[in-house]
């Protein structure tokens, strides 16, 4: 990336610091100049010239269309006033400019620096003013040629999206401008261009005004976003069309119209057929057809019919249809519009949002268009990708978040199956939108700017059947604006749903949409029936090791039936793929991209449910299993009974397998299958199975797994593909093997000042006097421990703790540990077998005592049992409870017994399923975009490390333990504090020790948002008196480590 000059980086900190207000009124500062010369808004189509190219359905084989894409000529400046004034003239000399591929971000090429900001303007709240002295522009030229086959054709050009203002030149002459960087701008280019060689100009603005209505949570970048062509069409041409295909009341049959617009600019009217066919795959299933006369400008023909049992459209069920529109002069194909549509109706009824009829359960994500090497440069291949996991992870619905995105999105969500709120492109949080006088969307002179880009929003997307619901914008606040834009909606379309956060429950908003409200808060407004369902268009912060507690909302979603899920926030890290100095590859968040002082909002743009890469976060196995769509409950009262409930809202059970298994620990010792056909959507179904009858033996526990899987193959989701689970542990328990501690080999015991020796058969530890802790143990002469057993209860803070500010309230706990103060160290030899040690710990800058009886049995067992006494009633929140060690680096392999495979938090452990895994240490570190904690595991019976030779250590729980092993120093995941340089989770290397945390437990990582909400209550760990313990094991090559966990000294 080319070096911003010391000139450049003083105008960005000027721009900080001042505003201005400019003597000229630019176009780009002003709210009435949307557009100069613009086509109308319209349906996104291609039109072909005959039913073959049609079929196809790919406008790239159709002569009557020209890529753009490419490499343009490029010329950057940092303020307008630099920029090539005359560079538009046909004999300006660019060949000495700079290449540039478009689409593009000239940030990403080289040019300036993304700026991440979340609700700050990347410049003063002066609307409509910009900075003159640091305001980008960017120059594109080209050139192009006009085959002869296009004489006689009306001419435009589309623009995808540009970001944030353009003008445009075709040969020299101005053409127009254009502002709003989400829908496309469209000119007509007919009297510009000529037969063979032309020349097109593009001048874009970083800013705008219309940069205040795009202050969305993202980037601040520049250029064209999305594809640019050339097309050609006849004179007389469907201009715009206009699908509505419903149901009836009973929901059964399908109820279509249409409405298409044809253009015919000449003065003499003519005489042109319309014929409309419906298809079902190959069949014909509607034809209709009439001739009319054209005047001149615009003709509206409407056409409608009734289609018996249609098959309708879900996202469980997204059967499409085919749209053919042909328009011919006599028997003569003039235009052909092929297009997918799905029969299905969407409304608020009864105080639901119902989909044909049906209260359908809202499983949704919010989803920012965003690629790690390109920005808002996607590919269609990352469009498939992201439905792809949606759909295997039982995500239903998509809150295009903040903006329309690209047109092949919404065709492959008709396709696969996706429910969609479209929202406009419509943010100005930077702008105080909670003050009335001030927020914009209560000012005269912004409205026609609100306008502009709602009508472009619903005039280019409403055609698509996935589109369930409109969205006025997000966070921008109240007024008279979004009022005006919900009237045009609602008059425009009266098949959806329309939507607005910002105006809570007044009369613009079909749906009450709030964003991260509280359990108690959504208690609070279903305590009465209301007219509008609650559906969150924000909930879940899903920010780094996040979404805990997720299992409780949905408990209390699924008990309340106005209560209709929500859109987590959000998909997708917001991280750009670099590689620094050191040459590590790393997730770059505000701040790595530029120059440092630029304003930024550090990693506030990393909440995804995956990586920029799409690899996946630990939290989206818990948004799996939380939002599966068939679940089972036990029934009361019998021994082997079971309900399985259909939570899908339109599909039977008949393409899902139901199986079961028992495991006696983690053998499967019994399994079966369930008939779960017949089972209808919103049913249950209730089952018995038979389990044979078996030994329960000692130390053993048994669980009972369901599984429901596909049988048959469909798009995006593979046959034998698990849709969802779940364990219950059988209430039935032997005490494990007890030995006589009299049976094992006998200890020594040496006591010096310093240090107390212990040895016994094949093993030695020392205990330090001066520090009451255990800080050697050899097996078979190989070190265990290369830093001491201590107490232990801080965390590596999360972007949760961050926000709700546990550094400073929990503070005095970070370093308690380390700076514990030894009260007492006594040991005792009960029996030749056994010795015992108490610890006595003063935990000064805590206020607490913490005291460890450690008994070593003659097998090299240590069983460590802690207790926690606070001395103080104002102590703050224990991050953590328990004690950590260090090992060497050796001891790369792990296996427990507990949850898993994914890391599992208290307050997220619902996706983790109880069994044995093993790997290797570095494979429990999950590299967040910013170090974190990170590897823990809930639920662990035992949990053991060891080397190659198989020599190690393994920690027993009584009953179970919270327990993470890294491999590297645990301090390694600590922030480093506001102010200093970002930290990367990819920075972290794999060292040369293992760092051991062995907890009763840690705090759960919440998630109701990341800017103040603490931990639920229940999943936090007041400062009060604790016991928990464990038992140290050593392990000596033994294969089964299972079975090694069983015995107990006795």
């Amino acid at each position: 990336m080319r070096k911003l000059s010391i000139a450049i980086f003083l105008a960005l900190v000027s721009t900080v610091l001042s505003a201005q207000t400019p003597e000229i009124n630019n176009d780009w500062e002003n709210p009435q100049v949307v557009g100069i010369n613009k086509e109308k808004a319209r349906a996104s189509f291609f039109a072909y010239r005959n039913q073959e190219n049609a079929v196809q359905n790919q406008k790239t084989n159709s002569p009557y269309f020209m890529n753009l894409n490419g490499i343009w000529k490029f010329n950057w400046v940092v303020k307008p006033d630099d920029r090539p004034m005359n560079f538009y003239k046909t004999d300006y000399d660019v060949s000495c400019w700079k290449d540039i591929k478009v689409p593009a971000h000239w940030e990403l090429e080289g040019y300036g620096v993304p700026i991440y900001t979340d609700v700050s303007y990347p410049f003063p709240n002066n609307e409509p003013y910009i900075p003159h002295d640091y305001n980008p522009v960017g120059s594109y030229k080209r050139e192009f040629k006009i085959s002869a086959d296009w004489k006689g054709e009306e001419i435009y050009i589309h623009f995808g999206g540009v970001r944030s203002a353009m003008y445009l030149w075709v040969n020299g002459e101005k053409v127009g401008y254009s502002q709003g960087s989400k829908t496309p701008a469209e000119f007509n280019l007919t009297k510009y261009v000529k037969p063979g060689k032309n020349q097109l100009a593009v001048e874009i603005y970083r800013f705008s005004d219309g940069s205040y209505l795009e202050d969305q949570d993202y980037w601040k970048v520049s250029g064209f976003e999305r594809d640019v062509y050339l097309y050609a069409r006849p004179k007389t041409h469907i201009e715009d069309f206009f699908v509505t295909a419903n149901l009836d009341k009973e929901y059964d049959t399908g109820v279509f119209s249409l409405n298409t617009m044809i253009n015919h600019p000449f003065d003499k009217a003519t005489k042109r057929k319309l014929e409309i066919q419906i298809l079902d795959g190959d069949k014909q299933v509607c034809t209709l057809n009439k001739e009319t006369i054209l005047e001149k400008g615009s003709n509206s023909i409407t056409f409608s019919s009734n289609l018996p049992d249609v098959k309708k459209w879900s996202a469980e069920t997204p059967n499409l249809y085919t749209l053919q529109i042909e328009l011919k002069s006599g028997n003569k194909t003039t235009e052909v519009i092929r297009r997918k549509i799905g029969f299905r109706t969407s409304e608020i009824k009864n105080g639901l949002l119902q989909i044909n009829g049906v209260p359908v359960t809202i499983r949704g994500v919010n989803r920012h268009e965003h690629d790690m090497e390109n920005g808002r440069v996607i590919t269609e291949e990352s469009m498939i990708q992201d439905i792809q996991l949606m759909k295997q992870f039982n995500i239903n619905a998509v809150r295009n978040s903040h903006y329309p995105n690209r047109e092949r999105w919404y065709e492959l969500c008709d396709e696969y199956g996706l429910y969609l709120v479209d929202e406009a492109n419509i943010e100005a949080h930077g702008a105080e939108p909670y003050n009335k006088e001030k927020t914009l969307a209560n000012k005269e002179n912004w409205k026609k700017a609100f306008m502009d880009r709602t009508i472009s929003m619903v005039e280019r997307d409403k055609n698509h059947a996935s589109i369930i619901i409109w969205s006025l914008g997000n966070e921008t606040g109240r007024g008279q604006n979004f009022e005006a834009t919900y009237r045009w909606i609602k008059e425009r379309d009266k098949s959806r749903p329309v939507q607005s956060e910002d105006s809570g429950q007044e009369f613009n908003t079909d749906i009450f949409c709030p964003m991260y409200d509280r359990m108690w808060e959504m208690v609070k407004y279903v305590e009465h029936v209301q007219k509008r369902p609650l559906i969150q268009c924000e909930y879940a912060h899903a920010m780094g090791n996040s979404l805990g507690n997720l299992q409780d909302y949905w408990d209390l979603i699924y008990k309340h039936r106005q209560l209709q899920g929500g859109f987590i926030w959000d998909w997708v890290d917001q991280t750009f793929r670099k590689v620094t100095e050191q040459g590590d590859t790393i997730f770059a968040y505000g701040g790595d991209m530029g120059v440092y002082k630029v304003p930024n909002d550090s990693n506030f743009c990393a909440n995804g449910l995956v990586s920029a890469d799409r690899k996946l976060h630990p939290h989206i196995w818990e948004v799996k299993k939380v939002y599966q769509p068939i679940a089972f409950e036990k029934i009361d009262h019998t021994t082997n009974g079971f309900r399985i409930l259909n939570r899908y809202d339109f599909v039977n059970l008949d393409n899902v397998k139901i199986s079961w298994n028992l495991k006696e620990d983690a053998t499967i010792i019994a399994n079966g299958e369930v008939d779960a056909s017949e089972c209808a959507a919103h049913q249950s179904k209730e089952f018995g199975i038979n389990i044979p009858d078996f030994e329960v033996k000692a130390g053993k526990e048994y669980f009972l797994l369901f599984e429901a899987k596909s049988t048959i193959e469909q798009a995006m989701i593979p046959k034998g593909h698990t849709i969802a689970w779940e364990q219950f542990q059988l209430p039935m328990a032997k005490e494990p093997i007890a030995i006589e501690s009299t049976s094992l080999p006998s200890l020594k015991m040496q006591e010096t000042d310093c240090e107390l020796k212990i040895e016994g058969q094949n093993f030695k530890m020392i205990f330090s006097k001066t520090e009451g802790s255990l800080k050697s143990y050899q097996i078979a002469g190989t070190e265990m421990i290369t830093k001491a057993l201590i107490p232990f209860f801080w965390r590596a803070v999360t972007d949760n703790d961050l926000g709700n500010g546990t550094p400073a309230k929990c503070k005095l706990w970070k370093n308690a540990g380390e700076e514990k103060e030894l009260i007492s160290f006594t040991s005792t030899q009960i029996s030749p077998q056994q010795i015992e040690l108490v610890v006595q710990l003063n935990l000064a800058s805590a206020s607490s005592k913490y005291k460890t009886r450690y008994l070593i049995s003659g097998n090299g067992d240590i069983e460590v049992e802690n207790h926690f006494t606070p001395e103080s009633n104002d102590l703050s929140m224990i991050p953590r409870l328990g004690m950590q060690m260090q090992l060497p680096g050796s001891f790369s392999n792990i296996e427990w017994f507990g949850r898993g495979p994914q890391e599992s938090m208290w307050d997220r452990k619902s996706g983790a399923l109880v069994d044995h895994y093993k790997g290797t240490v570095w494979e429990q570190y999950h590299p967040y975009v910013r170090p974190q904690e990170t590897g823990n595991k809930t639920d662990v019976r035992w949990i053991a490390l060891t080397n190659n030779d198989g020599k190690g250590l393994m920690a027993i729980g009584a009953p179970l333990l919270s327990s993470s092993a890294l491999a590297f120093d645990y301090q390694e995941l600590y922030h480093p504090g506001k102010g200093k340089p970002n930290k990367h989770g990819n920075e972290i290397k794999k060292g040369e020790i293992i760092s051991f945390q062995i907890d009763y437990k840690q705090m759960g990582v919440g998630g109701d948002n990341s800017w103040g909400a603490p931990v639920h209550a229940e999943y936090s760990l007041p400062a009060e008196e604790y016991t928990y313990s464990f038992i140290l094991r050593p392990i000596n090559a033994e294969k089964n480590l299972n079975e090694l966990s069983k015995t107990r000294i006795k």
